[in-house]
């Protein structure tokens, strides 16, 4: 079986698509949301989903841009013939499905009898409807149909379905090796074994329960208990004699050691005694020797204090009298400064009055400027605001006008038009339906409409009309006359008066006596529009009410300057005549401000000169007043404490040291000997060989009690042992265990056996059924050897019909073997593959030799090298007569498969769904 060709129409994304598949090697590529899973997925439908299908199944596959119903015509070749599928996915009873044979004899088949036909074709089952149909639908052909995100599943998953496998199964059955699995003695045989061993061990292989293997572990374990128990008994009988012994003798020994032990003790407590009282006297010691200590460092102190405070008063009195004499000087210098500043002072201030009298008059004269510049300013807006006036008196004469001319918008006029229209054509279809009757010869009398006609004078008429013809003796012949059947003649009648009528009423209601009015009437109001327009244009280029308000707003700035001017002159003062002497006037006031400042910022140098020499003075006087009253304070207290400390300490001060000083010297001796003394007692010695002892005797005693309670305990074992005769006791256990034990191993030996005998008819089984899978893991290591190179193997299980366990095999120097679920996700698409096409391969025997298998993004999880091997995997397949189609993204990666490639457009509403 092959695909040839698809075409869809308005299935999801795709509005019209046509496909033509190469015979071996395809790719489909294009980017992510351009439909290529959608191509496939109605390829399937086309094959598996009946067309007369409803519910979700058909709701997805409607297309959201594009009307019309989803259809899907596949053509494809299937026992050396080749096929059509045609299928309407309505939903309703037009859905339909077409099966049209391409050859000399072929037939058409319609609906159930071509659905039927293809489930023929396909060797599938039928799926019907009802729940879960997506799921079932995905699993027709699923080892052919690799689904995205479905590369990295377990192929076994869809070889062991139950049509898939069964095929699979008769194919490997007629390859060589595979056609006998198991004879009927065979099973019968393994069966029976295969019961043995299973009532004997559980499937981790551990004794079942009830089993005569079972009932002997159970009997060995309670001769081995009764046995142990025995001798425990008679064992700690024995114990208990020889504990009761050995704890009288360690009884004895511990009271003698703790009585040598309490004497030791109490020969040490009197010693820590006496270097008890010996370390209070030392603390005593101690103190006298700090106190004197202390004495004499304050005497030492004291005496260097007096010392230190007679050196500083000479040099506080050296410091005092630079201070002094400064303090004159600066006093001095500050006096002519403050002369100094009081006559630059007044300098500035006479220059301050001539600049504020020169600021005056350039004020005025800036008034003055700005005054006459506003006179001109109103000259020239004055005449541009007459102008002004006389084309808003025109503006206004022309919708005088206007409001005198009746308003006809252009959708009022075009309705008139239409309704002229209207009438004409009316009118013209009365007259193409009127009759024209015309009398050639005749030699009675002819009336129409009650007039008599005359020969060869036409008459026209658009309605019933009675002609008779007045024969002699009184015979009269009538016939009506209906011009155009007259049903259409009446119509036609009707509508040219209403026509009519709309026309006449129209002309009416926007006020005109006839069409050609109405058209003036529009043409001068738009003449009109056009000139009002024109002057608006004017106004709005010269100013218009903008301008008005600049000329208001100047008249007003005219006045006040006016009043201001007023305010600031003074009586006598002459105004400038015009612009020209106003600015004269101001630009030489401007120059005497100038002047006026320029000597006023030069006092003001000099007065910021002055107060910052002063400030400098003052500052430096203060500062050494400051200095002279901290010297003279600093001097005071140094002799309040000088008079104070001698006041203390008196004026006899080295001999108060010397004799404080001979104090620590004995107080020092008297502790270096108590020190000696506690020294050669070794208090911290005693202290530990009181705890040792202390410790021992705490060992002894609870030594003792341990005994003492070991030895209560066997003669309670001894009181109530519980048996007269141990020993007789012991002897029967022993003989009972070894009876048993010879039991058990006669029982192990049989299970043994059994389990020996099972495993290997299950290793004869696995040989053969590793022959019968032989054909499909030797194709499987032929596509993997092209991706992983040699010493690459691949393992499969078959077992009660189904494939199990699928595992990889690499040799790297040593052979590594990896379950399926054990593989990366690459490895897992890469192995699956393998699988699936060498699977392909055998089911394809019943398809002419060839089956499609499709790859939708398989192999997103391999790296470059990887693809290219990959790429080797496909050729090889193709070779084989498979038809390998690959879908993906980047189809750049299968450019060295040599395939045909199929390029789909990008979905131009994609970015609109994500």
């Amino acid at each position: 079986m092959k695909l040839i060709s698809v075409t869809i129409h308005n299935y999801k994304v795709h509005e019209h698509l046509h496909i033509d598949f190469d015979a071996a090697r395809n790719v489909l590529g294009a980017p992510n949301e351009s439909g290529k899973s959608t191509v496939v997925e109605a390829i399937h439908h086309a094959f598996f989903l009946r067309s007369r299908v409803t519910g979700v199944v058909q709701k997805s596959m409607l297309s959201e841009m594009y009307p019309g119903q989803p259809t899907v015509e596949l053509r494809f070749q299937s026992k050396q013939r080749e096929y059509t599928i045609t299928k309407i996915f309505s939903g309703s009873q037009s859905a339909s499905t077409t099966l049209q044979q391409h050859s000399s004899e072929g037939r058409t088949l319609r609906n159930e009898e071509a659905e039927e036909m293809i489930h023929d074709l396909l060797q599938a089952e039928e799926i019907g409807g009802g729940r879960n149909l997506d799921a079932r639908l995905r699993m027709q052909w699923a080892h052919l149909w690799i689904w995205q995100g479905t590369a990295t599943d377990n192929p076994l998953e869809h070889a062991n379905v139950d049509q898939h496998a069964a095929s699979l199964r008769n194919r490997l059955a007629q390859t060589e090796g595979g056609g006998v699995l198991e004879s009927t003695l065979d099973a019968t045989v393994s069966g029976a074994i295969k019961q043995r061993c299973h009532s004997t061990f559980t499937e981790k292989g551990r004794p079942r329960s009830g089993s005569s293997l079972d009932r002997a572990h159970k009997d060995l374990q309670a001769a081995v208990l009764d046995h142990d128990q025995a001798k425990k008994t008679f064992n700690l009988l024995e114990d208990s004699l020889e504990t009761i012994r050995c704890s009288e003798q360690t009884i004895a020994s511990c009271a003698t050691q703790q009585e040598s032990l309490i004497q030791e003790l109490e020969d040490i407590s009197r010693r820590q005694r006496n270097a008890s009282d010996l370390k209070v006297r030392i603390a005593e010691e101690q103190a006298a020797l700090s106190h004197s200590q202390d004495l004499h460092a304050e005497a030492l102190r004291s005496d260097k204090a007096i010392t230190d405070c007679e050196k500083e008063i000479h040099l506080a009195e050296e410091r005092v009298g630079p201070h002094v004499s400064t303090l004159d000087n600066l006093k001095a210098c500050e006096k002519e400064h403050e002369i100094r500043l009081g006559q630059t002072t007044h300098k500035l201030s006479e220059a301050g009055q001539r600049q504020v009298a020169a600021n005056s008059e350039l004020a005025i004269y800036d008034v003055c400027e700005k005054y006459e510049r506003l006179r001109a300013e109103r000259k020239a807006l004055s005449h541009r605001c007459d102008q002004i006036a006389h084309q808003r008196k025109h503006l206004q004469k022309l919708h005088d006008e206007q409001d005198c001319v009746p308003e006809l918008s252009k959708k009022d006029l075009s309705e008139l038009l239409q309704r002229e229209r209207d009438y004409e054509l009316a009118e013209a279809t009365l007259d193409a339906i009127a009759t024209k009757i015309e009398l050639i010869q005749t030699s009675e009398s002819v009336l129409l409409k009650g007039e008599v006609l005359t020969i060869r004078a036409p008459v026209t008429i658009s309605s019933e009309a009675e002609l008779v013809i007045e024969h002699g003796g009184g015979t009269v012949t009538k016939m009506r006359v209906s011009p155009g059947g007259g049903r259409s003649l009446a119509e036609a009648m009707q509508r040219s008066q209403d026509a009519e009528i709309a026309l006449e009423a129209a002309l009416m209601d926007a006020g005109f006596d006839s069409l050609n009015a109405a058209r003036k009437a529009y043409a001068r109001h738009q003449s009109l529009d056009a000139d009002i327009h024109a002057i608006r244009l004017t106004i709005d280029g010269l100013g218009g009410a903008e301008a008005e308000a600049d000329l208001r707003q100047i008249d007003a700035k005219i006045r006040k300057t006016t009043t201001d001017l007023s305010h600031r002159v003074a009586e006598g003062f002459i105004q400038p005549k015009n612009l020209g002497a106003a600015q004269e006037k101001q630009r030489a006031a401007e120059m005497v401000l100038i002047a006026a400042r320029e000597a006023v910022s030069k006092t003001s140098e000099e007065v910021d000169a002055l107060r910052n020499e002063l400030s400098a003075i003052v500052q430096q006087r203060m500062s050494t007043e400051g200095k002279l009253h901290e010297e003279t304070a600093e001097l005071a207290s140094l002799n309040a404490r000088l008079q104070i400390m001698k006041e203390r300490f008196g004026s006899d001060r080295r001999s108060h040291i010397q004799e404080l000083a001979h104090q620590v010297h004995q107080c020092a001796e008297k502790l270096e000997a108590s020190q000696r003394k506690l020294s050669k007692m070794l208090p911290e010695d005693l202290e530990r060989d009181k705890q040792r002892i202390e410790r021992t005797l705490s060992l002894l005693t609870s030594k003792k009690q341990d005994a003492e309670t070991a030895k209560q305990v066997a003669r309670a074992r001894l009181d109530f042992g519980g048996t007269t005769d141990p020993r007789a006791d012991l002897a029967r256990a022993v003989v009972h265990h070894e009876l048993v034990l010879k039991e058990h191993a006669r029982a192990v030996r049989e299970a043994e056996a059994v389990k020996l005998l099972a495993g290997l008819f299950s290793e004869k089984k696995q040989e053969v059924e590793s022959q019968f899978v032989a054909p499909l893991t030797d194709r499987v290591r032929d596509y993997l050897v092209r991706l992983y190179g040699e010493g690459t193997d691949v393992g499969v299980d078959y077992d009660g019909g189904c494939f199990h366990r699928l595992s990889l095999s690499r040799q790297a120097g040593v052979t590594a073997t990896f379950e399926f679920s054990q593989l990366s996700s690459g490895a897992k698409e890469q192995v699956s593959a393998a699988f699936r096409l060498a699977m392909a391969e055998v089911l394809a025997q019943d398809h002419d030799g060839c089956l499609p298998i499709i790859f939708d993004d398989a192999f997103v999880n391999a790296d470059m090298d990887r693809q290219r091997a990959i790429q080797r995997l496909l050729d090889l397949a193709a070779s084989r007569g498979l038809q390998v189609i690959v879908l993906s993204c980047r189809p750049d990666n299968y450019v060295n498969l040599g395939a045909k490639q199929i390029t789909l457009e990008a979905n131009p509403f994609a970015k609109v769904w994500v």
